[in-house]
């Protein structure tokens, strides 16, 4: 129950709570009732004096509560509320390790367990608090790997367990990369027209331009002071820089109020183009990856001159080839991703898709890679002298197709992935 921070109110609540008890038999437990003072009640000190000389209950009023599960403090930080529950749920996580680890399992079965139990400790947290820091996050990696291989020095790098079995993997993703595909399912939401809460309200209207939600998410234009919106457009910014292998210039970038384009200095606004959906570097560059000319482009989209002039259009278009080449004006633009902006989320139509999820988001994290490019396997081709070998195919047979006997898979995996990486064994092999 949120009340108002004043005695009189907190009085006249526990008088309706005793009318209420008096007529209906229900009466209020006070000696089990909490008060938690938020914002400035909590230094109000003549309230809280007053409040306490009234002795409703033994420590009636606490600064820590649960609510839903997640632990919060009114004397705490974000980011110390965020610690303090992924401390807890790590310990809850161990319990388990220190459970399963007495079975002999597989490396099947082990990556089951991470992701059905483990992961699953933290998935509840992933998107109501900010995202863990980089320790926690190597902390539950430790937790996971050591569980893996039997707290004993990895056998196959981190970076080949996480890909697809195809690519010589065990399919287990990256943690950093499921905290922050969770979080992005929210940006789906607050897309979502249909999806109306209050939490969703509450979010954009959190952000710089609460009017223009595309705009505000695709430039990471939040409030200062609200840190939870401003982590999930940090980890949104994150997630288009991953899709890209790292290469920035190839996002589709929004380039309204956008820092890295702009106009001598300054950041660039036409509330004419705005209105018709033109928000995206693709909207101004045609098939054969050059910046449509004026006449093209108001050809493309319908327009005249009363809604965009001449110089205008040059403008907006000098700002863009400044930023695809900030020393030699080009004309050409480097390739565009067109999934690295909110156009993921939209069909054809620019309707949110009922169907994306947080494993699709992950998916376009997780760079695909052919086993070919694994060092050991490349060289062991080269050794056996037998031409071309299909390492996907064969990594595919050894999973599947062949056996149900998961302790005969992993051996195949563990006997390809030890000869691949181990001379002395390709020359016993000889």
């Amino acid at each position: 129950m949120f009340i108002d921070a004043s005695f009189e109110c907190l009085e006249a609540v526990f008088l309706e709570l005793s009318l209420f008890g008096q007529h209906s038999g229900c009466k209020c437990n006070v000696d089990k009732t909490r008060c938690i003072p938020l914002g400035k009640a909590k230094d109000n000190k003549d309230l809280l004096d007053k409040i306490t000389s009234r002795n409703y209950s033994p420590d009636f009023i606490q600064n820590s509560f649960v609510a839903l599960g997640i632990s919060f403090a009114n004397n705490m930080s974000t980011s110390d509320i965020m610690e303090v529950n992924y401390e807890a749920k790590i310990t809850k996580a161990k319990s388990w390790v220190s459970i399963w680890s007495r079975r002999d399992l597989t490396l099947m079965g082990k990556v089951t367990i991470i992701k059905s139990l483990i992961y699953a400790q933290f998935s509840y947290l992933a998107i109501p608090l900010i995202k863990p820091s980089t320790a926690l996050i190597r902390k539950i990696d430790t937790l996971t790997f050591n569980f893996l291989w039997g707290c004993k020095r990895d056998k196959i790098k981190r970076e080949i367990v996480k890909r697809n079995t195809s690519c010589g993997g065990l399919s287990l993703f990256d943690f950093s990369e499921f905290t922050t595909s969770l979080k992005l399912t929210l940006i789906k939401k607050i897309l979502e027209p249909k999806f109306r809460h209050n939490w969703k309200k509450i979010l954009i209207n959190q952000l710089e331009l609460p009017n223009e939600i595309e705009i505000s998410i695709e430039n990471a234009l939040a409030q200062p002071r609200y840190a939870i919106v401003s982590n999930i457009l940090s980890c949104y910014q994150d997630w288009k820089f991953r899709i890209t292998n790292g290469k920035g210039s190839s996002i589709n970038h929004c380039i309204w109020k956008n820092n890295k384009i702009t106009d001598i200095g300054s950041r660039i606004w036409n509330s004419n183009l705005i209105s018709r959906g033109i928000l995206y570097i693709s909207d101004f560059i045609n098939t054969d990856n050059k910046i449509m000319s004026y006449r093209q482009f108001c050809e493309h989209w319908d327009l005249n001159r009363s809604t965009l002039t001449p110089k205008t259009y040059v403008d907006i278009k000098m700002a863009i080839q400044k930023f695809n080449c900030p020393i030699v004006q080009q004309r050409d633009i480097s390739k565009i991703d067109i999934k690295a902006s909110l156009l993921f989320f939209k069909d054809a139509n620019k309707n949110v898709i009922d169907t994306i999820n947080g494993g699709k988001i992950r998916e376009l994290m997780q760079e695909t890679k052919s086993p070919d490019d694994i060092p050991a396997l490349r060289t062991w081709s080269r050794e056996l002298s037998s031409g071309y070998i299909d390492w996907t195919k064969v990594l595919d047979n050894s999973f599947k197709g062949i056996t149900n006997n998961y302790k005969l898979i992993q051996f195949q995996y563990k006997l390809l992935m030890r000869i691949s990486t181990c001379k002395y064994m390709r020359f016993k092999i000889d």
